[in-house]
């Protein structure tokens, strides 16, 4: 195929053309995109802190209060045998959601803390926001 002068000419206008129109929708983009929310969560973390004050071994789980996720996982738990310390479990979490712990006496589910084996029990100051934190020991006892 034989370029002309006609032909490359019009080829160059169509490039341009092509590179004014995406200038301007990329323009127009983070003028409207600026106002609109993040697509991606910004990544943050709470490291918790157990101490197991019973005579047996207890469960713990975290519930997200704005997604339907649960840590370590759905059908899984934090062990916490009874050894007088003090366990540290950090999970990762989307910045500024309400996390809550649910703790359970392994062979009692009837004696829980926080919110709960199933995460549906009501609590109070037993949720943190995810914004890097760690928490204060919370104690699971009798």
């Amino acid at each position: 195929m034989k370029t002309t002068l006609a032909t490359g000419i019009v080829g160059r206008l169509c490039r341009r053309s092509w590179l004014v129109g995406l200038l301007a929708a990329m323009a127009l983009g983070t003028a409207v995109g600026s106002t609109a929310a993040p697509q991606t969560a910004e990544a943050a973390s709470i490291t918790w802190r157990f101490l197991n004050e019973t005579d047996g071994t207890t469960s713990i789980r975290m519930f997200s209060r704005a997604r339907n996720w649960i840590w370590p996982g759905r059908n899984q738990a934090y062990r916490l045998p009874a050894t007088g310390r003090v366990y540290r479990k950090t999970i990762n979490c989307r910045y500024g959601e309400k996390v809550c712990y649910g703790g359970w006496l392994r062979r009692n589910r009837s004696l829980y803390w926080g919110v709960g084996p199933s995460g549906r029990r009501g609590c109070s100051n037993c949720c943190y926001r995810c914004t890097n934190i760690l928490t204060p020991v919370r104690r699971l006892g009798y």
